[in-house]
């Protein structure tokens, strides 16, 4: 397993993969194609360093990649996906400690995360808890979970 910094080239590779992994929870196509805006990964945001990407290959394929930006003493999670045929396989186990040390480094307290309703027992899993509601940036009128972690000193298994 490598983990490397995401750059401008990966930028196509990793809408790819999250209009992918969004579709796996059985969203129909119009769904997907309503999300696609909000999912896309656009070169120059890998550039910018106040969005941090990792990415996470297995046997030389982008198995997950993970998406942070931070403000002052709260990071948030931009991003985290896995492509379909390596659930199961600890590549977002360590895509969040990556997310979370590098919040920690930053001086960030908190990490915060708008989650698929899909992905909210992953991220409770790893101790993030249930705020509230907030409303998706694709789907007018759909809500979707917002969750916290606090980040100690420890790191996160």
């Amino acid at each position: 397993m490598e983990i490397r910094r995401a750059i401008a080239a990966d930028a196509p590779r990793l809408t790819e993969l999250a209009l992918a992994s969004k579709a796996v929870h059985g969203y129909p196509p119009d769904f997907i194609e309503a999300c696609k805006a909000e999912l896309s990964v656009d070169p120059s945001d890998l550039l910018d360093e106040s969005l941090l990407a990792w990415i996470v290959e297995l046997d030389g394929q982008v198995a997950g990649y993970a998406g942070l930006s931070i403000r002052s003493e709260q990071a948030e999670l931009e991003a985290l996906f896995i492509d379909a045929s390596f659930v199961g396989q600890g590549v977002g186990r360590v895509l969040w400690a990556v997310v979370c040390e590098a919040s920690r480094t930053r001086g960030a307290s908190t990490l915060e995360i708008q989650s698929d309703p899909h992905a909210q027992g992953f991220y409770e899993a790893m101790g993030a808890t249930l705020i509230g509601e907030t409303p998706s940036g694709s789907i007018p009128g759909r809500m979707l979970p917002q969750l916290r972690y606090a980040l100690s000193k420890e790191s996160d298994d």
